[in-house]
């Protein structure tokens, strides 16, 4: 077990615990990284770092999700099915009405190919 640091592309120095384990499948060593925390770069010590709620209201606090929030998700999903099933029905028609245009085509063509001796 090794902690080893890596800065990202913003410049933060963060430290991971790294842990190489024995891959019998393949026959090869393997490593794990587990995130330990920030860096402080003056004193070397490590801040541990938490993850960030990804909804927050204006004041920065954790939003939590309502049930309108679901309600108008399920509306918009729901109105965008029925769209998509009005496009697919369309489609489904004009592919009824093109097959048996083909159909008709295709008649005409074994006409003319015994007509003109070809067929």
């Amino acid at each position: 077990m090794a902690i080893v640091k890596y800065r990202n592309q913003s410049g933060t120095l963060y430290a991971y615990e790294q842990i190489s384990e024995w891959d019998p499948v393949r026959r090869q060593s393997r490593s794990k990284r587990k995130l330990l925390g920030r860096v402080d770069e003056e004193t070397g010590e490590i801040i541990k770092t938490t993850r960030k709620q990804k909804t927050k209201t204006d004041d920065g606090a954790p939003r939590e999700k309502t049930r309108s929030d679901f309600e108008a998700l399920y509306k918009d999903a729901a109105a965008r099915v029925m769209e998509l099933e009005r496009s697919l029905a369309d489609v489904s028609s004009e592919n009824l009405l093109l097959r048996e245009e083909n159909r008709r085509a295709r008649k005409l063509l074994e006409e003319i190919h015994k007509m003109t001796g070809n067929g």
